[in-house]
């Protein structure tokens, strides 16, 4: 969900934007196996699920820079909601904190 407000900056735009998002493992490698306590202790390669799911909220600014034309700026934090380690013993929680540049055409 992303709420826009026109009435607060004559330039731009404000939003504040929230909602979930659904995570997906792209790559689940090791460094070095012999040495990863891990992955000795169980001999399993996956250590991590397949998919999460994460809470977003984020605040920007779209600035107006032409007719149909705005840069974008935004500050997100996304919280994991799921644990993400397979072994019973293990917990993973993945937060973001970003700041996010972009051009609206």
């Amino acid at each position: 969900m992303k709420l826009i407000s026109n009435t607060l900056f004559r330039t731009g735009r404000s939003f504040i934007q929230y909602g979930g998002i659904l995570d997906f493992k792209l790559d689940e490698t090791a460094i070095d196996y012999q040495n990863n306590y891990i992955y000795r202790r169980d001999g399993n390669l996956d250590q991590f699920t397949s998919a999460g799911l994460s809470l977003l909220l984020a605040v920007g600014y779209m600035h107006r820079v032409g007719p149909t034309n705005d840069l974008i700026m935004t500050m997100q934090y996304q919280r994991g909601l799921t644990n993400n380690a397979i072994p019973d013993n293990m917990w993973s929680i993945s937060q973001h904190f970003a700041f996010g540049f972009g051009l609206s055409f």
